[in-house]
């Protein structure tokens, strides 16, 4: 069974209430938008999420695929330990993507004994099993090998999921710029806007294979997180018939939001 569907979102903590306290309400388009994905994976009955993070363990030479049969994290890094999100993992696709890079040489690890989830993967996943309460997991960290190497990591990703005959949905979970507005984390820098109004212009028209040759000094000045992230699902999604559409794009925080999906 071919991909059910794709998704780009940002993994911004304060978009939870239980930590956002009401400054949530900055953010509203990219809580709607995502709302808007929840119930579309819902309706597509969607058996397992693969969600790659940016802030998922990872290491240079190799992808890691978090192993063992149930994953879980809490948000206690801000401060709201009681916060918690996990799902069981779904152990044949990970061992289905593992096997499918093996023969395409392609460096991946399963870590049996993987750290707790992180927010990059919690944050979309608790919006997915607001919906989906029984969805399965795979969490996939990205490497430090080339973004050709990421973009064919993605079509082993598709093989794996046409393998698997299940309703699979992969998410590329990824702020845009951190250098947007001088009150943002890491000040203004001109790249930063410059990255984004790209970004979303490569997304909205499916050409993914763009990412892989994008201006590195721009991606390094903007301070990106999960260009990477965005490249793979661009290997997962090639040659599919998949409509892109930006749902919402919001830089209020200083940080780049943008949702996009592609069905």
């Amino acid at each position: 069974m071919p991909l059910t569907g794709a998704f780009i979102v940002p993994h911004p903590p304060i978009i939870l209430t239980e930590i956002g306290l009401g400054s949530e309400i900055q953010i509203a388009a990219t809580i709607n938008a995502y709302l808007c994905i929840s119930y579309l994976i819902a309706k597509s009955n969607v058996d397992t999420v693969v969600i790659v993070s940016p802030h998922a363990p990872m290491a240079a030479d190799k992808f890691i695929i978090s192993g063992g049969d149930h994953s879980v994290g809490s948000f206690a890094s801000f401060d709201v330990p009681a916060l918690k999100v996990g799902a069981d993992n779904d152990r044949e696709l990970i061992d289905l993507i593992a096997s499918h890079a093996e023969k395409s040489s392609i460096p991946v690890t399963i870590d049996e004994t993987p750290d707790p989830l992180d927010h990059g993967t919690m944050i979309p996943l608790k919006f997915i099993k607001s919906k989906s309460p029984n969805v399965k997991l795979v969490r996939i960290a990205f490497s430090e090998l080339s973004l050709e190497t990421h973009y064919e990591f993605g079509k082993v990703i598709n093989e794996a999921i046409a393998a698997s005959g299940k309703n699979i949905a992969v998410v590329a979970s990824c702020d845009l710029s951190h250098r947007l507005q001088k009150y943002g984390p890491y000040g203004f820098a001109k790249e930063g806007p410059l990255y984004d109004e790209q970004i979303v212009k490569i997304c909205g028209s499916g050409d993914l294979h763009q990412l892989v040759t994008f201006d590195e000094e721009i991606r390094e000045k903007a301070m990106e997180c999960g260009h990477r992230s965005m490249t793979i699902l661009g290997g997962a999604i090639e040659g599919m018939d998949l409509t892109p559409e930006v749902l919402s794009y919001e830089r209020v925080t200083g940080v780049g939001y943008m949702v996009c999906e592609f069905k």
